[in-house]
């Protein structure tokens, strides 16, 4: 009998040693792969970065060369007020009230939030003062940063090439080809370069309830509350069918429901 105790200890002894190591062997294994994981990961944001811009080169050059820009029902009314933005900064105004050259003379920025026109008027800036100019920048500029967005989600979940395909079909989806080209209706061009942030930051601070999630919730929100209030109103119904379905399913509430005070107090903003 004491043999057999003896026997069973050993081969637990040797069952425990033979586990350690081979413990022991996965971890250095993994701790091996994960420098070589990071580079690959890094190569790949950097192709996807890379393949933004040429796409967004070619976009523009696509449409210049075929003149299909500027274009859109409201788009030279928008060319206007950025351009008029320009010319009354340059002289030494910064936010101007009132324009005489429009109808009996208009305040251009009563019934549209100004911040989208600063921006193009910057961007008129960069290229010496020509709007037409500046519209086929921010064109450029726009197709890049909103595939950025997409490719935020793709870091996060390790899907870095569906995130890029995301990123580059977003600027040829009907409806942004209608709004940018059809209706000409520049706020919400910049609108739609700014969505794909607003869904990374609502789903990453559902999911991992971080403080600096929610204050870019709070700041994307704003920003396209500067752009459009009645687009920012839209935005906030969605997001909140979105946070509905996700309580629904997940069955947790708390996170969501900061989520939209947050996006509410930004409206407040």
């Amino acid at each position: 009998e004491n043999i057999e105790v003896q026997i069973e200890t050993v081969l637990n002894e040797a069952e425990e040693a033979l586990a350690h190591i081979s413990n022991d062997k996965i971890n250095s294994k993994v701790e091996s792969t994960l420098p070589l994981k990071n580079k690959y990961q890094k190569l790949f944001i950097v192709l996807s970065l890379l393949s933004f811009a040429l796409f967004a080169f070619l976009m523009g050059v696509y449409i210049k060369v075929n003149v299909l820009y500027p274009s859109g029902l409201d788009v030279y009314g928008h060319l206007y007020k950025a351009d008029f933005l320009y010319k009354q900064i340059c002289s030494g105004n910064i936010f101007p009230l009132y324009s005489p050259d429009w109808y009996n003379g208009i305040q251009p920025f009563r019934y549209w939030a100004p911040l989208p026109y600063y921006l193009l008027a910057g961007l008129e800036g960069l290229v010496g003062g020509d709007i037409m100019e500046g519209y086929l920048l921010f064109i450029y500029i726009s197709t890049f940063i909103a595939a950025c967005g997409w490719l935020l989600f793709g870091i996060k979940k390790n899907h870095i090439l569906l995130s890029s395909i995301i990123g580059i079909l977003w600027a040829i989806l009907p409806n942004i080809i209608f709004i940018n080209y059809c209706e000409g209706n520049y706020p919400r061009m910049v609108i739609n370069m700014l969505i794909p942030y607003l869904f990374y930051f609502v789903w990453s601070f559902v999911n991992e309830h971080k403080i600096r999630q929610l204050l870019g919730v709070i700041f994307v929100t704003t920003l396209i509350t500067f752009c459009h209030a009645m687009m920012a109103a839209m935005m906030g119904v969605s997001v909140g069918i979105l946070l509905v379905v996700y309580c629904i399913i997940n069955k947790k509430f708390l996170y969501p429901a900061i989520n939209l005070i947050g996006m509410i107090l930004s409206y407040a903003i």
